[in-house]
């Protein structure tokens, strides 16, 4: 057989298959004659591949009698062949591997931030591995992906919905699989090797080189300090933590990075909430470096969420011409349905911490949220700017009712958010009717869950009893 990588794979097809990959061709490179005309040509010698005729040579005095071509070009004909017969087998594979079609078509949906059809499209999935669990049995492989699919559901999911009310759930799920994958892969492999062993007198001692991988043990690193930071809250984790980012970000995938940088996150956001108003700074900073290292931006799309953050908090620290920068290059990765929205939510954040309250009601007034979140912060933005200019009781009491019953009525939103944004809107209703600052305090630190609550602290500490 001809030393060439293209034999080696045609001669592993059926006649229907190559018949198949002929019409294949004709199909997907009809505009490539050079090609089509080496394909016919080796379809005659299917499948041994073996005759002195098939040498470079001898094919371009055969094929290319008026215009010849060097073996060079021959190669490159070769290698295009090749690729193509690598796509036409995948698509094949794809044709019968439901679970290998899904996964895929799972990442274009991933790309695209489709949500909604993500979603739709792994509950399909699970639903169809059960179906071949319940046919074939369970295994290893069954296992594998299972777990991947819990994998997709929960950490490459750009739906905050779906995250805020089944995140949970889904990561229970995931742990669950992992550890039976991983408990019956052991175990399966762990078999294999004393099997060796004994039969084959092989040396199964594992090595301390196969035992240790530089990458895995930065790796592992991490998430065991990052483990101790979430469970004790320790300043001192979280700089260790951040330092160890730090020397990992050329080492470490990027989607492991995002993750362990949305822990340090969640640190300095609940310092924040506990009054450690300093660590506004440290938050920033965490932006400043997802941003700089492309963490932050998950194929090619910011969550709105998080670009919503980001302008929060770089328009309450003043920092507007850094802001204005970030704006102008990140929202082109923001997904298209819901860029206008937040693009407006933006300068209504930035004209509310310049005290343009004014500016905040009429860049909102008309602005139509179907997502529960980008509602929650436009209304909010509203309200907060009622108060600060101190418009008429009724105006804020009306609105504040029309946003309870809204609150009230919707389904997606976790207990806890709900609950935090209802203590907001009672401590507004509150302060309508009691002007006394001290009762005023005691009554908004008597919640456990209250939205802007460093604000409504600033707001009634500039009353006067």
């Amino acid at each position: 057989m001809q030393k060439d990588k293209i034999f080696s794979l045609l001669c592993l097809l059926t006649t229907a298959e190559l018949n198949d990959f002929e019409k294949f061709l004709r199909k997907r490179y009809a505009k490539n004659n050079r090609l089509q005309q080496v394909f016919s040509y080796l379809k005659k010698f299917h499948p041994v591949y073996d005759s002195p005729v098939l040498e470079k040579t001898q094919i371009i005095k055969k094929i290319f009698k008026r215009n010849k071509i060097t073996v060079k070009s021959l190669s490159n004909i070769y290698h295009q062949l090749m690729t193509a017969l690598e796509e036409f087998l995948l698509l094949k594979e794809i044709d019968k591997n439901s679970f290998a079609r899904n996964y895929l078509f799972l990442q274009v949906l991933k790309k695209r931030n489709a949500s909604e059809l993500f979603l739709q499209k792994i509950e399909e999935s699970k639903s169809q591995l059960e179906e071949t669990k319940n046919e074939t049995g369970i295994g290893i492989g069954f296992l594998y992906k299972k777990m991947i699919l819990h994998y997709a559901n929960y950490f490459h999911s750009h739906s905050d919905q779906f995250l805020l009310v089944n995140g949970a759930e889904e990561l229970a799920h995931l742990k669950n699989s992992l550890d039976n994958a991983s408990e019956i892969a052991h175990l399966k492999y762990e078999c294999e090797l004393h099997n060796r062993h004994h039969m084959l007198k092989e040396n199964t001692a594992v090595t301390d080189d196969a035992k240790k991988n530089k990458e895995n043990e930065i790796l592992k690193d991490l998430y065991t300090n990052t483990l101790k930071l979430i469970k004790q809250r320790d300043d001192t984790d979280f700089f260790k933590v951040f330092d160890l980012l730090k020397k990992a970000k050329d080492i470490v995938h990027k989607s492991e990075q995002a993750i362990i940088l949305n822990y340090l996150t969640n640190h300095a956001v609940s310092s924040i909430k506990r009054g450690k108003l300093t660590d506004t700074e440290q938050l920033f900073e965490l932006y400043a470096f997802g941003l700089e290292n492309q963490i932050l931006i998950i194929d090619g799309f910011i969550s709105s969420s998080r670009f919503q953050n980001i302008v929060n908090l770089s328009s309450f620290l003043g920092k507007y011409e850094w802001l204005n920068i970030f704006v102008t290059e990140y929202n082109k990765n923001l997904s298209n349905e819901s860029r206008d929205n937040i693009l407006k939510l933006s300068d209504a954040q930035i004209a509310f911490e310049r005290n343009e309250y004014d500016n905040v009601l009429g860049i909102l007034n008309d602005v139509k949220f179907e997502n529960i979140y980008f509602l929650l912060r436009g209304k909010s933005l509203i309200l907060r700017s009622y108060v600060a200019e101190e418009k008429p009781t009724n105006l804020i009491l009306d609105f504040t009712r029309a946003f309870k019953e809204q609150l009230k009525r919707n389904k997606f939103l976790s207990e806890k958010i709900k609950i935090s944004y209802l203590n907001f809107l009672a401590t507004i209703t509150k302060m309508q009717a009691d002007k006394n600052k001290e009762d005023l305090l005691a009554y908004l630190n008597k919640f456990e869950l209250l939205q802007f609550k460093s604000w409504l602290m600033e707001i009634i500490n500039k009353r006067k009893n």
